[in-house]
């Protein structure tokens, strides 16, 4: 029992479980939400393979696109 709430070790590990979930979704909205906000005015094909990997590859597109690429287009 942790604190006043009656849960046990096996409610909190899936309640860890369930949260280290929150983390690569969040990362994968605010990728999505930074990419339509930058300028892509001559290669709007780049936009749409970023898309791509972020879709297929989200965890991976995501860092791909936030640690290399973010610094290639500039902000709208």
């Amino acid at each position: 029992m942790i604190g006043f709430i009656n849960i046990g070790s096996k409610e909190m590990v899936l309640l860890t479980l369930g949260l280290l979930w929150l983390i690569p979704f969040a990362l994968i909205i605010y990728t999505l939400i930074d990419l339509f906000k930058r300028d892509f005015s001559n290669k709007s094909t780049d936009r749409i393979l970023i898309i791509f990997l972020i879709a297929f590859v989200p965890i991976l597109g995501s860092l791909i696109y936030l640690l290399g690429l973010r610094k290639e287009y500039p902000l709208k």
